[in-house]
Order: structure tokens, then C-alpha cells, then sequence
């Protein structure tokens, strides 16, 4: 009954939950148990215990009294911990203050016989609401569902009662009010609910109330007790020996009273449960004597003493009377049996083969094991019938199913996932969970079972791939099986209908195509990917639209995954979704695969305030991950990240308890029953979780441990198990359990074994053609725990046994056993119909595994020694279909794959005699495709050695692919010179005149004749010509001309516009390719450089872009656009926008490294048109490291970005990432590699540098090299180079005069009058500028007015800093004509400039120099912010 004062109207709903074993329609036959006087006392206990009979053999009223069981079981753990409480307040008192317990609760032997103590004398106080059931919180782990905490002892409740001796009770009860339920501060299980239970206090001997006890509290303010039943005149009845041994119960029998009560939902014990043997002989003879039956109700047989009754009772065990009943668990009995028969009834315990507990520490937990896990202890009523283990109707235990000893581990991943639903708790960050341990440490386990927690959340979207031993190769397609998860579940939700799932699904599939830029960029994905066209169903033909992938290396494809899945990632978190990454044994995946997976997560976590939706969980052997493997580096590298969140999860062995655990929950036994077992079992496993589990089931296997129809409970042979010698380690008890499998199970295993770890139902299809009854076998081996069965597939229980089962085969056996299952998948491809050769299979690691992709790694396991010497023909045939695998990884950019199935079928040919006249078709596309995947996986050398043996031995027209790969390889390398020297010698074999030492002359008539050939054709024609197709031949010459060209162009070559002029030619005469358009975007480039004609040039570029947009061409022509012709066009502003555009192209079809060049000159841009320079600086700072990771070159140019920005700015020198030293080492690597592009750079930065500082004298010398280095050669940096010689000059020339810087000054105003006609926007201010120095100089009157003009253009077109400039300038021109004031007006003005443009050091400097204080100048914040404002 509820307390106001007290308790809330929650806590009186959270005493009806708790007390669910007295809630109305949860009993059974409770309602003729109760004393009718007290329900009249109690009207609302009364409402309480109302319900209706039913049949309790329908599955509703099992599922009741399940729950019942359940719930009882709760407030009993509750009850024993209060009653263990106050068995140790009564013994310290009794025994004086100094007594202490052992700390076990272990109070049987120190507590003497209790004075009778009844269920009322006990109030229950509910303290929280939830009483969820644990197994339903927490899956298949052993787990505590929370903690238990005390109350502060505020609202404990009194019961009075005058059964208690007076003395005794006040000592008790005055110590009980003040204790705080130590024993439920020790549990620490915080989610159960809290039950509280106090003693009762006494009545004085003649009815009244001791001094010392307070008044008796109303009914109203007290929580109804669970009333006790016993009638007192049965006792008055019995004989005084039978009185006297009821009387002097021991605590265990007291307390197992008192559960029996709680658990038969208010039922008295039969009294002969507490009486030794021969008070029960007493009982029955006096019983068989009477006359008058004494009974309680005549409706209750375990108070009915009749003689028959009587002697039956004398015959029976408690164990066994209490199953017979068939009202409680078996667990329960046991309990219960074990606590009430006395210490010392050895009659009893024999028959029942009991034990008695040796504390209440063993009831608790038994307790605590039946709340935990209510399945295996509490929900087992047909175990009554024993014959049902026999006929099937019981299920055989099976160790290993679920996770054991894990809980602290469990307790951290729960915990992670429910503070990253708190969005209000907890820190935004992605959560990486690494979870480490030796083989067979139970990781997999673990983590299945955290999945299983989050199974019935809807919010959880969960991914998880394994990884497989010795296939690295197949790395791309695990995690294409990972990531396509997330694809189907959107596809298992559209299919699934319903309302709020499409509205999910259209949200979702809106913005992935959004996010991936439509069409193009969804198409590119597909093939990594496949759902993708499931998910987007009739929108359009995404595998019509998949543009051509032949030119991507591994490197760009990683690329475009990372940045497409990252957007993925982002959409599906951003909706509300949590998505969980589970990679399995990630040691064994390649080092790119590894790679992705580390920048995917860090570019999720800095994606937006969602990354926190997002968690990683890897699972790796510690000890095959040392410091230099690359997921150790990873590791590292995401601790680093201010994103992400890591967390280190090490499993070491089990411990005792926990394959106690283990043992309990399978066998549904007792902890002091296998605890004995335990202990043998963890002393010949050492705790290894694998070896433990492989140990047991082969105990029951070999019957040492086995199931008693007396006991009802599995029994152990202890003869047997002491003897028994266990292997050395895990792999040799596999191996003998694997020899006592029936010969047809053993060769499934075999066969299975081959295949890796896992296979997909329609595999296991084919394999039933190999072997008869494959498929039969497999359920004996499911049943035996060897392997699982989910969703279609069928999977190994651990790899470690697979891998067993695969090494302890003769290597002649696997031989043939791989040879005849590669010929069997390899012949359904060769003869099969359309759908078995493109049919998607799953096997080991692969889930996207063609049928020839699987008949290739049977045969290659075999190996090639496996043939017949002489049987040639085989040979060819099985290189053949390597050649296939190859070419379908190929396409789907998986270089890795492709290169190892390539491989695999030359070595089928054979090295000494693989080019001969009869298979060099074969040997020719083996090869190529090897150096193809070699040199797109980053690996030249490898790439040359494959093209080599191709160029040596064949024609030149069936070479042409090989040799743009050597050409490509040797430029990845470096080799400049000597990619030239060999690409040359290719275009004289193919026909080509190309001189051998170009001269001006050659080059200019070369440009001319090709001019004259492109102006017969307007752009239009020239953008409708064919596209070659990949494969055609034409194509392959051009790629030699693109791997030459880009040699080339890096040494200054002077072929480049040779080459240029060759291209241009054969793309008119056979057709339009990607390639072309680098041909005429440098064509155009060089019509500025050699004749001057920008535009003929701007012709070219229209060109260009003609030919992307008609056959959506995404190359580098448009690249050299904006870096060579456009900038003469276009304002800088324009130009940043254009290269941020081609940015996000290229990052889309992964192209990196024109991507991070793209994004450096985007940056560079902004810099030359002004835009603020701390925002540059920012973004500069955060993606230097990204772009010298896909391309050294740009890294190098963003350095140079950064050190300029950085001395504009005024950045200190300590805050700095880099400085004028790294210039210096950029410039020494350049000069020393002849990078005169690089160098020429290195100069300008160096020259603007010292301008801004007044170092005119260095700036001076450096422009003098540069004008060397470049003698104009197109570019945004040429434009910029030529402004600043121009200041620098004539700066120096009024220092120290010199008609040659006058002279040289003179030049750049000419250059810049012939740029302005192209662009007012971009060179008027600074021609003015220029001129109003010289006109300065040479004491020109209208310098003040081309000063005035320069400022004007400068406000006009939005270029802050070159305001300042020109207002500097002009404070100069003012001072040395004596006009201060207008001097002083300029400089402020100049001030505010170079402050608003984020040049704060320009902006110091400028007034320190002049010896201004900046309190004398009128500027405010706001006038900075507007410079418009200014005069």
C-alpha cells in the first residue's frame, strides 16, 4: 500500500510490477491460499491476489507463469539479501560487538537457530519502476542488467509483531533502522529494482510497546506485506520434538521457508520438508493415530496430514516432492531443497544426490544466474517430463552459442552505444571500438552479441564483414560486402512497405543522389555497390550509365569510395540513424583496403555534428598486429584525431567463473554443483575461451558428461574426466573431435573447408553434384556445434577451426581436392547458361564472387604443379579463366584481385615459354592486364617487368598497351629522360616523324601545318568526331602519346608541342578520346608561349570544352585550361571557383591527384584576388597533409601557400607549420631534380615575400633568375611574377638607379598592355599602377592621375590588397613631393586595406616604417570593414 509521504503515484504502479507474482491474472490457484482474516485487513492486497483460474497448460499461461517465475525470483535475490543482512545484525549481537563475518555472508555456522520468523515480519519497498526482464535487456550475454544502490533509510517501514523475544528484537530492529542495506550497496546491478526489507518490531510482553519503540505506523502509511499462512494450531498439535525442531529452524531453512513462500505465490511448505528423519517418523506415527484430520484447507494437499499422505511423504525426498508438484522450475527445486532439508539430514541429500549450501553467498547467486538468465533456469517445464529428452523434445545443450566471462567488456560497448543516443550527454565524436585478443579468444562472440542487444532498436542500421587468412586480394570485395549492407537494408525497407519507411527511404535515396552529384556519380559506384540499382529501381539505367573506369588506378578508385561513401555515410546519419561497422580480423585485409577504412572514418567524423550516430568496431589477432603493421598505424593515427573517439578492448582467458558461468547456464545448474567441474575444466584449457568450449562439447560427445533421468540434471563421470588427456592445444582437440565425425560429415568439412570460412546456400547447391547427401551431412555437423546456419549461409564457428580441419589434410588430398571442385565450378562457367557463368555466389571472405572467380581459387590453390606435365591443353584452359577473373576485377577497378588472378594464370603458362606463336593471344592479354593493375596499384617497377616481356617479343601494333604502361611507370618513377628516350623510340616504330633533337624552327612548322588542318573544322565538328572506343587500337597509340606527353612536360621538354601536334593529327584522323583533349588544351597553351595569339588560343580552349561536354570527358584538359589560357580571361575570383568545381569532379570519379591540385590552385587564386587571408590560411592548414599524400608536387605548392600566407598574416614563429626554411629545402630538391616549374615557383613566392618585407635588393635578384626560368610560359604565376618585377624594379631603379631596370620595367608594362586586352577586369590596375611608377620616375606629370586611376580600377574590380598597394604607392609619391598630409591621408588608407584583406603584419609594417602612431590615424572597426567608404 502505497505512502504518500512517501512514494508517488509511479512508485505504487513500480510495487504492482515488482510484486508481478501477486498482480491480478498472473497466479494460479493462489486465492483459496489466503487467509481470509487478513485479506479482510487488507482490502487492497485483497484486490491484489483476486484472479481468475485457468488452465495453465495453454501457452499463455505458460508464458504467465514463466513471468511469474521471473518476477518471484527478483523479489526473492531481494529478500535473501535482507535476510542475510539481519542474520549478521543478530549474530554480532548475540556474539557482542567484536564479532566479525568472514565477508561471504557466510553466517550459517555463525548465526545460531533464528526465533520463528514468518514472510510478514518482512515489508518489501520498491524503489525504482523497471523490473524488466535481464534477457530481454541484454541478449545472449551473461550479464547483470544494472546495479544495486540503497536508500538513504528514510522510509523504512515497521511491522509489528509479537513473535520475537522483546530483548532480542529491540537490539535487532533498532540496529536494522539504522543500517542502509550494506548488502544491496555490495550488488552492483543498478537497473534491477530496488526492494528494501526491514524487520519487524516487538509488542511488550503483556501487549504493550517498549519504551524504546516508536508508535505503531497505520495501515495506510505501510507497504502490505506477504502475509505468512502457517496456522498456529498445527503446531500446537505436533509432538514437542516436532514443535522443537519447527522452532529452532537454522537461517538457511528459514529463509528457504520464506522462498518457498515468494515463489509458490504465498503457499506454506509442507511441514515435513524441515524435519529430520526421525522427527518425520514421529510426525507420521502420531499422524496415523489420529483421528481428526488436521488440515489447514481440505483443498490442500501439502497440508493434509493424513496416514497415507503421511507415509509418502517419509518415502519422498524434498527434491523429488517438490518436482512432482510441477509447479516450479527444476532450478527452483533444486533451490529450494537444498536449503530446507537440515544440515544435517543425510538421508535426504544422498537420495537426492544434494548438496547443501555452504553460505547464503550460494543462494545469491543461484539467484542472481536465475534473474540473469530466466531462459535456461526458469523456463523449462517440460524437464518434469523426463522421456522428453529422449523423444526430441528437448534440445541437446551446445557450448559456444553464446558469450561468457565478458561482462565488463559487454558493460563498456552497452555503454558507448546508449551514450551516443544521448545527444545532450555526450561529446560528438565517432566511436572506435578495437577489440584485440589471441585466436579463439571469443571476439567475434563478444561482438555478435552486442549486435544481438541492438537487434530490436530500429534505429541501428548494422554492417559487419570477416576478413580471411592468405586472401588479401580479396579485401576490395569484403568490403564491398560490408558497405553494400547498407544498401540493402534501404532496399529491405522499401520492400518492406509501410508509410513511415518510404518516407524514410525517399528522404534517404534523395539525398545519397544528391550527395553523389546524380546520375554520374551513383553510376560509379555500382559496381561496387550492386544494390544500388535495387535502391533507385526504373530512375534510370545505372549500368548503361557507368562511364569508363580504365584509366583509374587503385589509389584514384579509393579515392572516389572514400569521398562516395563518405557522403553516404553522412546522409544515412544525418536522418536520424545510428550505423554500426563491425570489421572482422581487419589484420588480414590489404594495406589500401585498411588505408580506406582509416580516412572513411576520419573524413565521417568531420563531416558534421552527426559523426557521433557512427561506430567502428574492429577485431584483430594481437598477436599477428605488431607496431609497423598498417592497422596498428591506423590505430594510431585515429587516437590522434580530435574526431574520434577510440576505445581498446583487450580479452584475455576466461577465468573460473566464468566457464562456471558457462557450465551453469547450459547445464541449468547450480554453481555449487559444477563448480568442482569448472575448475578441472579451466586447470586443462588455461581458460583459452575456444579450447574451453571444444573441451566440453567433447565431454558430451564421449557421454563422460551426461544427462540423469533421476536427477533431472546432466551428471559428470569424474573417473573419466580425471584420466582424460587433453590435447596440447585447441587445434589438436578439434582435430580429435573432427575424427569421430562419420566419413560423409568429414569430407563436407573438407570440402567446406576450402572454401574459407563461409558459403551461401547456392554453392552449397553445387556442391551437392560433387558429393551425395553434401547437404544432409551438414545438419549433423550444425548440430554439433561445428558450424552455424543464418540468413542462407553457412558458417565455420570459428575460423581457427576451419583452418584446423583445412591444414590437417596431406597436401596431396587438398591438391585433388581443390583441382576437382576448380574443374567442377570452372566447367559450370565454361558450359553453363548465361545466369551460371554471371550468377552472384558468396564464399570465404567474398560476398561478390563469381562463379569463375571461385573456380579460379580452387585451381589456383591446387597450383600448377597439380597438371600433368604434359598436359598442355589444361594448362591453357585454366589460364584462360584466370584471365577472365582478371578482366572482371578489372572492370570493377579491384586492381588487387585482378593482378593476383592474372598472375596466377602465367604462372599456369609458364615464364621460359609463355610468349609463343600458339597462345600469344592469351600470354599478351595475361601480361598486359599484369602490367595494367601493377602500374594502377602504385607498383612500377612490377608494371615495367610484365610490359617488358610483351615489347620484346611481339609487333609493335600488339604492344601499344604495354608500352604506354612502361611509359606511365617510368614517369611514376621519375625517369623522365629515359620514359622520353623510350616513348620516342615507340612512336619511330609505329611510323611517327618526330626529329630526334627538336629545334624552334621544327617546332613552329610542326604548330603551323597542324593549325591548318584544325581551322578546316569549326568546333562543333571537331566535338561530333567518333569516340574511340577503349579497347580500339587508335586508342592504345594515344595513350603513348599521353605517358610521353607527360614526361615531358615535366623536364621542359621541347617535344612537348611536338607531341602536342602528333596527337592533334591522329584524334582527327581516328577519332576523339580523353587524351585528345590534353592535346589541344597544350596546343593552345603554346600559341601564347611561341606566337602571342590569345585568340587562337581561347579557339583551343573553346575546343575543349566542346569535346568534354559532348562525350562528358572528365580529363585533365580542362585542368591545363585553367592554368595555362584561362587566367588570361577570367579574374581570379572566376578561376578559384572554376578549380574548386573541377575539384569536386575529380574527387568524384577519383582522381585525386588532379583533385588536390585543383583544390591548391583554387586556393592560390583567392590569394592573388584578395580574399581574406585567414580563412585561406585555415583552409590551407587543415589539407596540406591530404594533398602531399596524393600528389608531392601540390603538396609542395601548398607549403608555399602556407609560408606566404603565414608571413602576410604575421603569424608567430612558434604558432608556425612551416617557414622560410621548407622554401629553402623545396628549392634545393628543385634545382637538384631540374623542376624548373617547381623552382620557378619557389622564386615568385620568394620575390612577393620580399617585396611585402622592402628586401628590394633580394626580390631583384630572384626575378632576374625567374625571368630566366621562365621566359613565358602561360600561367596565373607568370601574370603575377611580371606585376611584382615590375614593382621591384623600379623600386630599385629610385634607390639606386640603373637604366636597365628601367628598361626591364618598360617590358612588363608592355606585356601587361598586350594581356589588358584580353581582360580589363584582371590587368587594368595593375597596368596603371606599373605606369604611374615609371611615369613617377621620369618626372611625368600625370603620375598623380595614373595613381588616382589605379585606385580606382583596384576599388572598381574588388582587389583589396592592390588598393593598398596603390594607396601605399601613392603616400610614397606624396611624400617625396612634400604633400604630408595627403601622404598621411594614403597611408591610412592603405592601412585599412591590407587590414581588411588580413595582412595584419603588412599592415603593422606600413606604419612602423613611416614612424606612424596608429592612435594619430581616425580608423575605426567599421571603416576597416568598408572600404567603398573611403575617399
Amino acid at each position: 500500500k502505497k505512502n504518500n509521504n512517501a512514494m508517488t503515484e509511479d512508485n505504487d504502479t513500480s510495487i504492482i510490477s515488482a510484486l508481478d507474482f501477486v498482480r491480478s491474472g498472473r497466479l494460479t490457484n493462489t486465492q483459496s491460499y489466503c487467509n481470509a482474516n487478513m485479506m479482510h485487513q487488507s482490502p487492497k492486497l485483497s484486490a491484489l491476489l483476486k484472479c481468475p483460474t485457468a488452465d495453465r497448460q495453454t501457452q499463455k499461461q505458460k508464458q504467465q507463469h514463466r513471468q511469474t517465475m521471473e518476477n518471484a525470483a527478483r523479489v526473492a535475490l531481494c529478500l535473501t539479501l535482507s535476510f542475510v543482512e539481519f542474520c549478521s545484525q543478530y549474530s554480532r549481537n548475540l556474539h557482542g560487538k567484536g564479532h566479525k563475518d568472514d565477508g561471504d555472508n557466510n553466517y550459517v555456522g555463525a548465526c545460531p537457530p533464528l526465533p520463528l520468523i514468518e514472510l510478514r515480519d518482512f515489508s518489501i519497498h520498491a524503489k525504482k519502476r523497471d523490473i524488466t526482464s535481464t534477457s530481454e535487456k541484454n541478449g545472449d550475454c551473461n550479464l547483470p542488467a544494472g546495479d544495486f544502490s540503497s536508500s538513504n533509510g528514510k522510509d523504512d517501514q515497521v511491522i509489528w509483531n509479537d513473535k520475537l523475544h522483546l530483548e532480542e528484537a529491540n537490539i535487532i530492529a533498532s540496529q536494522l533502522i539504522k543500517s542502509s542495506t550494506k548488502a544491496l550497496q555490495k550488488r552492483k546491478l543498478e537497473q534491477w529494482t530496488i526492494l528494501r526489507i526491514s524487520t519487524s518490531l516487538p509488542l511488550g510482553a503483556a501487549g504493550t510497546k517498549s519504551r524504546s519503540t516508536p508508535d505503531v505506523p497505520k495501515e495506510d502509511q505501510l507497504i502490505q506485506n506477504i502475509h505468512d499462512l502457517t496456522p498456529i494450531r498445527v503446531l500446537e498439535n505436533l509432538p514437542s520434538t516436532v514443535h522443537r525442531n519447527l522452532q529452532n529452524l537454522s537461517p538457511m531453512q528459514t529463509l528457504g521457508k520464506l522462498l518457498y513462500i515468494v515463489f509458490s505465490q504465498g503457499q506454506q511448505p509442507p511441514l515435513s520438508f524441515f524435519l529430520t528423519s526421525q522427527t518425520s517418523e514421529e510426525l507420521v506415527d502420531i499422524s496415523s493415530q489420529e483421528t481428526e484430520v488436521v488440515s489447514v484447507d481440505d483443498n490442500n494437499d501439502d497440508f493434509d496430514l493424513r496416514s497415507p499422505k503421511s507415509h509418502r511423504l517419509s518415502r519422498t525426498t524434498v527434491f523429488t516432492s517438490l518436482v512432482e508438484t510441477k509447479r516450479f522450475p527444476v532450478s527452483v527445486c533444486r533451490l529450494l531443497a537444498s536449503m530446507m532439508m537440515g544440515k544435517d539430514d543425510t538421508s535426504n541429500a544422498a537420495s537426492d544426490n544434494m548438496h547443501h549450501f555452504a553460505s547464503f553467498k550460494d543462494v545469491i547467486q543461484d539467484l542472481e544466474h536465475m534473474i540473469g538468465k530466466p531462459q535456461a533456469f526458469l523456463h523449462d517445464e517440460d524437464i518434469h517430463q523426463p522421456c522428453n529428452y529422449f523423444h526430441g523434445k528437448m534440445t541437446k545443450p551446445v557450448f559456444g552459442e553464446n558469450c561468457f566471462g565478458r561482462k565488463e567488456e559487454m558493460r563498456e560497448l552497452v555503454g558507448i552505444s546508449t551514450n551516443m543516443q544521448k545527444d545532450e550527454q555526450f561529446e560528438r565524436h565517432l566511436e572506435a571500438v578495437f577489440v584485440s585478443g589471441v585466436a579463439g579468444a571469443g571476439k567475434s562472440r563478444l561482438v555478435h552479441s552486442f549486435e544481438a542487444s541492438l537487434s530490436n532498436d530500429s534505429v541501428w542500421i548494422v554492417i559487419k564483414a570477416k576478413f580471411e587468412r592468405g586472401m588479401e586480394y580479396a579485401s576490395r570485395g569484403t568490403l564491398s560486402q560490408m558497405f553494400d549492407g547498407i544498401i540493402s537494408y534501404l532496399v529491405k525497407l522499401k520492400e518492406s512497405g509501410g508509410e513511415s519507411n518510404m518516407i524514410f527511404i525517399q528522404r534517404a535515396s534523395n539525398g545519397i543522389l544528391d550527395a553523389l552529384g546524380g546520375i554520374r556519380g551513383v553510376s560509379a559506384l555500382v559496381d561496387f555497390l550492386p544494390s544500388l540499382p535495387s535502391l533507385f529501381g526504373g530512375l534510370f539505367n545505372i549500368r548503361t550509365a557507368s562511364g569508363n573506369k580504365s584509366a583509374q588506378t587503385a589509389g584514384c578508385m579509393n579515392e572516389l569510395l572514400i569521398n562516395s561513401l563518405t557522403k553516404i555515410l553522412k546522409v544515412i546519419l544525418e536522418s536520424g540513424r545510428f550505423i554500426l561497422i563491425v570489421a572482422d580480423d581487419l589484420q588480414w585485409a590489404d594495406e589500401l583496403s585498411i588505408s580506406l577504412i582509416g580516412e572513411l572514418l576520419n573524413n565521417v567524423a568531420g563531416s558534421g555534428q552527426m559523426s557521433h550516430h557512427c561506430m567502428f568496431i574492429v577485431l584483430y589477432r594481437e598477436e599477428e598486429v605488431r607496431d609497423d603493421h598498417p592497422l596498428s598505424i591506423q590505430l594510431s593515427y585515429l587516437q590522434m584525431s580530435r574526431d574520434v573517439s577510440t576505445t581498446e578492448i583487450k580479452l584475455g582467458s576466461l577465468s573460473r567463473n566464468d566457464v562456471a558461468d558457462m557450465i551453469m547456464t547450459q547445464l541449468r545448474l547450480s554453481r555449487h554443483l559444477v563448480i568442482d567441474l569448472a575448475v578441472a575444466v579451466h586447470k586443462k584449457t588455461s581458460g583459452h575461451a575456444l579450447f574451453v568450449v571444444e573441451l566440453l562439447n567433447s565431454l558430451l560427445r564421449d557421454s563422460i558428461i551426461t544427462y540423469s533421468t533421476q536427477e533431472l540434471r546432466y551428471v559428470w563421470d569424474w573417473d573419466r574426466i580425471d584420466v582424460l588427456q587433453t590435447a596440447d592445444g585447441v587445434a589438436g582437440l578439434i582435430l580429435s573431435n573432427f575424427s569421430s565425425f562419420p566419413p560423409a560429415s568429414q569430407q563436407a568439412l573438407q570440402v567446406l573447408s576450402t572454401f574459407g570460412t563461409q558459403t551461401d546456400s547456392n554453392l552449397l547447391q553445387i556442391l551437392e553434384n560433387y558429393q551425395d547427401g553434401f547437404n544432409s551431412s551438414l545438419d549433423f555437423l550444425i548440430e554439433k556445434g561445428i558450424l552455424d546456419s543464418a540468413g542462407g549461409i553457412c558458417i565455420f564457428s570459428h575460423d581457427l577451426i576451419q583452418q584446423e580441419i583445412y591444414q590437417s589434410m596431406p597436401l596431396p588430398r587438398r591438391q585433388q581436392l581443390h583441382l576437382e571442385l576448380g574443374k567442377l565450378l570452372g566447367n559450370i562457367y565454361q558450359y553453363g547458361s548465361s545466369y551460371d557463368k554471371t550468377g552472384v555466389l558468396f564464399a570465404g571472405s567474398n560476398m561478390i564472387s563469381s562463379i569463375i572467380s571461385l573456380a579460379c581459387d580452387q585451381i589456383n590453390s591446387a597450383g600448377p604443379k597439380s597438371i600433368r606435365h604434359s598436359d598442355k591443353r589444361e594448362a591453357c584452359k585454366f589460364a584462360k579463366w584466370n584471365l577472365d577473373a582478371g578482366s572482371e576485377h578489372s572492370q570493377q577497378s579491384n586492381f588487387r584481385a585482378s593482378l593476383h588472378y592474372y598472375s596466377k594464370g602465367i604462372a599456369f603458362l609458364g615464364d621460359n615459354d609463355c610468349v609463343s606463336a600458339k597462345k600469344v593471344d592469351l600470354c599478351l592479354d595475361l601480361f598486359e592486364g599484369a602490367a595494367l593493375s601493377s602500374y594502377a596499384l602504385g607498383d612500377a617497377e612490377r608494371a615495367i617487368k610484365y610490359a617488358d616481356k610483351i615489347t620484346e617479343k611481339v609487333v609493335p601494333e600488339k604492344s601499344n598497351v604495354s608500352g604506354a604502361v612502361i611509359l606511365k611507370s617510368l614517369a611514376m618513377l621519375s625517369k623522365h629522360e629515359e620514359c622520353i628516350q623510350k616513348g620516342i623510340s615507340m612512336l619511330h616504330r609505329l611510323g611517327f616523324d618526330l626529329p630526334s633533337s627538336p629545334t624552334k624552327e621544327s617546332i613552329i612548322d610542326a604548330m603551323a601545318s597542324t593549325d591548318m588542318m584544325v581551322s578546316q573544322y569549326s568546333v562543333d565538328q571537331i566535338a561530333n568526331l567518333r569516340e574511340m572506343a577503349t579497347n580500339d587500337p587508335a586508342h592504345s597509340v594515344v595513350k603513348i602519346f599521353d605517358a610521353l606527353y607527360q614526361s615531358c612536360l615535366s623536364v621542359k621538354s621541347p617535344f612537348v608541342p611536338l607531341i602536342a601536334c602528333c596527337t592533334i593529327k591522329y584524334t582527327l584522323e581516328n577519332g576523339v578520346c580523353q587524351e585528345s583533349t590534353t592535346a589541344f588544351a597544350t596546343f593552345g597553351q603554346f600559341k601564347i608561349f611561341i606566337a602571342g595569339d590569345y585568340s587562337s588560343a581561347k579557339r583551343y580552349a573553346d575546343i575543349v570544352r566542346a569535346m568534354t561536354k559532348r562525350h562528358e570527358l572528365e580529363v585533365t584538359g580542362h585542368f591545363l585550361l585553367n592554368i595555362g589560357i584561362d587566367p588570361f580571361f577570367d579574374t581570379p575570383r572566376e578561376l578559384s571557383e572554376k578549380f574548386l568545381k573541377y575539384h569536386h569532379n575529380m574527387m568524384a570519379i577519383g582522381e585525386a591527384h588532379l583533385a588536390v591540385s585543383a583544390l591548391g590552385n583554387s586556393w592560390r587564386c583567392q590569394i592573388y584576388g584578395g580574399e581574406n587571408l585567414s580563412l585561406i590560411y585555415q583552409s590551407i592548414g587543415d589539407r596540406t597533409k591530404m594533398i602531399t599524400k596524393y600528389s608531392k608536387l601540390a603538396g609542395k605548392f601548398a607549403i608555399l601557400d602556407n609560408v606566404l600566407v603565414e608571413e602576410l598574416i604575421g603569424i608567430p614563429s612558434s604558432s608556425r607549420s612551416h617557414d622560410l626554411n621548407d622554401i629553402k629545402d623545396i628549392q634545393a630538391e628543385a634545382e637538384s631534380n631540374k623542376e624548373t616549374r617547381l623552382l620557378f615557383r619557389v622564386h615568385l613566392y620568394i620575390i612577393m615575400i620580399s617585396y611585402w618585407t622592402g628586401d628590394f635588393a633580394t626580390a631583384e635578384e630572384l626575378s632576374n633568375i625567374g625571368a630566366k626560368l621562365n621566359p613565358g610560359w602561360p600561367s596565373l604565376q607568370l601574370i603575377y611574377f611580371t606585376f611584382f618585377r615590375g614593382l621591384v624594379l623600379f623600386q630599385c631603379y629610385s634607390e639606386k638607379g640603373g637604366a636597365e631596370r628601367l628598361q626591364c620595367g618598360q617590358e612588363t608594362i608592355n606585356q601587361m598592355e598586350i594581356w589588358a586586352e584580353n581582360s580589363m577586369a584582371i590587368f587594368e590596375n595593375k597596368l596603371l599602377l606599373l605606369k604611374a611608377e615609371y611615369a613617377a620616375l621620369v618626372a611625368d606629370p600625370g603620375a598623380e592621375t595614373m595613381y588616382k586611376k589605379s585606385i580606382r580600377a583596384a576599388r572598381d574590380h574588388g582587389l583589396i590588397h592592390e588598393l593598398g598597394q596603390a594607396y601605399e604607392l601613392l603616400g610614397d609619391f606624396y611624400t617625396v613631393h612634400g604633400r604630408k598630409t595627403d601622404s598621411l591621408r594614403c597611408i591610412e588608407n592603405a592601412y585599412r586595406c591590407y587590414s581588411q584583406w588580413g595582412a595584419t603584419s603588412i599592415a603593422k609594417k606600413l606604419l612602423d616604417d613611416r614612424d606612424i602612431d596608429i592612435q594619430s590615424l581616425l580608423i575605426t572597426e567599421d571603416s576597416i570593414k568598408h572600404p567603398r567608404e573611403w575617399e
